[in-house]
C-alpha cells in the first residue's frame, strides 16, 4: 500500500491507541478485506489465490496450499464476527 493510501485510511493521524484502532479498522474493512475478496479469489469453485504480486495482480502459480484456503475462510469468517456482512458469503465461496 502506498504512503498516500495509508494517509487516506487515517494512519497519518495516529497518535494514541484509540486513533490507531480506528485507522486500522477503516483500513481492514474499507481496503484490505474488499481487496482480498476480489483479487484474492480465483472464481467459482477455484478457491483463494495462493499468491499476489506486489502490484496486486495474480502470480499464477501452478500449486495451491490448503493453508491458504483455510486462512482465507478464517479471515472472512472472523470478519463476520466483527461486523463485516460480506464475510460469510465470501467464506462460503472458497
Amino acid at each position: 500500500m502506498a504512503t498516500g493510501e495509508l494517509a487516506s485510511c487515517g494512519f497519518a493521524e495516529v497518535n494514541d491507541v484509540q486513533s490507531a484502532y480506528e485507522a486500522f479498522h477503516a483500513w481492514m474493512f474499507g481496503h484490505a478485506l474488499p481487496f482480498w475478496s476480489g483479487a484474492g479469489h480465483e472464481g467459482p469453485g477455484r478457491g483463494a489465490r495462493e499468491h499476489l504480486r506486489l502490484d496486486g495482480t495474480p502470480a499464477n502459480l501452478n500449486f495451491k496450499r490448503m493453508r491458504v484456503q483455510a486462512r482465507q475462510v478464517y479471515a472472512f469468517s472472523h470478519a463476520v464476527l466483527l461486523g463485516w456482512r460480506d464475510g460469510e458469503r465470501l467464506a462460503r465461496r472458497i
